[in-house]
């Protein structure tokens, strides 16, 4: 009967309160890097790639990394399986996941 009641004139200026799932309390995000800690030696190396690659044909340019992070396994998975199953309507599209969230268990 609600949905009926809808499209009366008299209606139109009475509006529902509708529920609204707080997503910040039911959901937690995901992020697509997590933190490394490496030895002093690994650090050494990795930074010495970064910098070879980064530089180029510029061999006088400096770098300096603040941080060394990886890809997240659980991140990357997730975001594999969506847009292949997204591709598989879209071929021709190609799609960015900018965020993961996903359910807190509680219990």
């Amino acid at each position: 009967m609600k949905f009926l009641n809808l499209f009366k004139k008299g209606s139109a200026g009475q509006v529902e309160k509708s529920f609204t799932p707080k997503l910040k309390e039911n959901y937690q995000s995901i992020d697509p890097f997590i933190d490394v800690v490496l030895s002093d030696d690994e650090v050494k190396k990795v930074t010495l790639i970064a910098a070879s690659i980064a530089a180029g044909d510029y061999p006088k340019t400096k770098f300096k990394l603040k941080s060394i992070r990886k890809e997240n396994p659980e991140f990357k998975r997730i975001s594999l399986i969506t847009a292949s199953i997204a591709a598989g309507t879209q071929t021709y599209s190609s799609f960015k996941i900018k965020s993961i969230k996903k359910l807190n268990q509680e219990g």
